[in-house]
């Protein structure tokens, strides 16, 4: 691969960068897994250990058998960039498990550095700023969406509150209701005198006399009074095979000396 200073290659030279990137940021997953196996193959000492640690050394082999062509100047000459960037990560990811792989990686370095004008160190940092902030990024769109849904929690839980609050208010205004009606009819009672007394027949025949009736009318009126001995109304409600009660001896005795008393 060769690249001369026109406006092709300086598409092909972005490119090619582009895979370097992908490459070294790949390799150095690759290595972080490489090393997670090793660990687990070293610490166990059974039968599937065993077997791990022996698929990591022929994988390791392989990795050296690939770079070595790196060597060659012909090869780089005419490997393409997709091959040159696998190459680089296979180097990046093995980099540590053997000298001569360390060895390719940096000497892959200085080839692509002298060859194409182009330093995998700064893709590196480039590439590791730009995987920062994205991922500053994404948590910051994850903050957002969970501050997002514990406001609508909030607001749920409130609406839920106030709707449950509204049986509990309207029993508690019925219960007031039921207080102050019961307190009125209480009082009423107490103030208005019973109908089955003096006080009341005597309020009753003030007013007749007052109204313009006669002595004699309002006699009649009130030994009719005295007789029923309780409200018109009651006597029409009252049910039809009720007796009615027998008068008490002191209440006819009153009843007739208001009757002489009238007469007179």
């Amino acid at each position: 691969m060769s690249m001369d200073n026109d406006g092709i290659d300086e598409v092909v030279e972005g490119q090619f960068r582009v895979l370097l990137t992908a490459a070294s940021q790949a390799g150095e997953a690759l290595a972080r897994a490489i090393e997670q196996r090793r660990r687990e193959a070293t610490a166990d000492s059974t039968r599937e250990a065993a077997e791990l640690r022996s698929r990591l050394d022929a994988e390791l082999e392989t990795a050296r058998a690939s770079l070595s062509a790196t060597n060659n100047p012909q090869w780089w000459a005419q490997a393409s960039a997709q091959e040159i960037s696998e190459m680089y990560k296979t180097a990046r990811g093995w980099a540590a498990e053997h000298p001569e792989l360390a060895e390719a990686e940096e000497r892959m370095r200085t080839e692509v550095g002298h060859r194409f004008g182009v330093t995998i160190e700064n893709l590196t940092a480039t590439g590791a700023e730009q995987q920062r902030a994205r991922a500053e990024q994404a948590e910051a769109a994850s903050l957002t969406r969970a501050a997002e849904a514990a406001e609508q929690r909030e607001d749920q839980s409130e609406a839920q509150r106030e709707h449950e609050s509204v049986p509990a208010v309207r029993e508690e205004l019925r219960a007031d209701a039921l207080a102050h009606a019961a307190e009125a009819g209480a009082l009423r009672v107490r103030a208005e005198p019973a109908y089955d007394s003096a006080e009341r027949r005597e309020a009753t025949a003030r007013g007749l006399t007052e109204a313009g009736h006669s002595q004699r009318q309002v006699a009649a009126v009130m030994r009719a009074d005295v007789a029923q001995a309780r409200p018109a109304s009651q006597a029409v409600s009252g049910r039809p095979d009720r007796k009615p009660a027998q008068a008490r001896k002191g209440r006819t005795q009153a009843a007739e000396q208001q009757r002489s008393s009238l007469g007179r």
